[in-house]
């Protein structure tokens, strides 16, 4: 079983590798996952500097089952629930790879959609 370190970095590298941002200028990626046990779903933006945004999710038909198994990692590290969502910001500048987990409002950051792109762009 891969570690949650080991599923974050394959994470981050398989999106950096998507044909879905290859042909971008992109400066910064934010995706949000959904997760369940039996399904996740993918929000995401592709930055190219500061005003600049598009609605840009993987293309990649593993990013939804890796997120699942870093969920499925995690709560077996820890124990007790699971989280619902995460926050998963790339940095092209220095290939920097954030991530934030929410427990408790999956909808914490796919609420407010018309400002959406601005809060998640990473700072």
């Amino acid at each position: 079983m891969k570690s949650k370190d080991e599923l974050i970095h394959e994470i981050g590298k398989l999106v950096v590798q998507d044909d879905r941002y290859g042909d971008h200028e992109w400066s910064a990626i934010s995706i949000v996952g959904r997760v369940r046990d039996d399904a996740a779903s993918i929000t995401g933006y592709l930055y190219d500097g500061e005003e600049e945004w598009e609605g840009a999710t993987p293309n990649s038909m593993e990013f939804p089952a890796l997120l699942q198994e870093l969920r499925r990692v995690m709560q077996a590290d820890v124990g007790g629930d699971p989280w619902k969502s995460c926050l998963i910001q790339i940095k092209r500048e220095d290939l920097s790879v954030g991530v934030k987990f929410e427990y408790e409002n999956e909808d914490l950051w796919t609420n407010d959609l018309p400002t959406l792109h601005d809060r998640l762009r990473p700072s």
